[in-house]
């Protein structure tokens, strides 16, 4: 991926204000949308880009200070499970999506989140993604 230009930094304090109740980093930390998956036109909640995040480097660092994803999640998940009538891809067998997995297990150190697999688009998984709090 080649970087050409610095027009994304024009959005880096563009938004000063935060939600103190969901207020996870020291400060904001930028991802682009290449890769990452819009909800309301693919189901896939939890979903941000893993290219190229830009922040504090504790930040970033912070983000991805997880476990390294384990099996059978990563590979064989639904292989031996009940598959959820919302799958939209009935050949997948993980429990999530890479970058499903990166994010929820950043937010599981902070937040508790009720999200079992990549589909798993419940109202209260809806409302926790868009946001409760304003």
């Amino acid at each position: 991926m080649l970087l050409k230009g610095t027009n994304f930094l024009t959005f880096y304090n563009r938004y000063p204000e935060r939600c103190s109740q969901l207020k996870l980093l020291k400060e904001w930390v930028l991802i682009n949308n290449l890769y990452t998956a819009h909800p309301e036109k693919t189901d896939f909640l939890f979903h941000p880009s893993d290219w190229v995040p830009f922040g504090l480097k504790e930040d970033v660092q912070a983000i991805w200070d997880i476990p390294l994803a384990p099996e059978p999640e990563t590979s064989r998940w639904f292989f031996d499970k009940e598959r959820p009538a919302s799958d939209p891809v009935l050949t997948w067998l993980f429990r999530y999506i890479p970058e499903q997995y990166s994010w929820i297990s950043f937010l599981k150190k902070h937040l508790t989140v009720d999200f079992q697999h990549f589909s798993d688009c419940t109202p209260a998984n809806k409302r926790a993604f868009y946001g409760e709090y304003g």
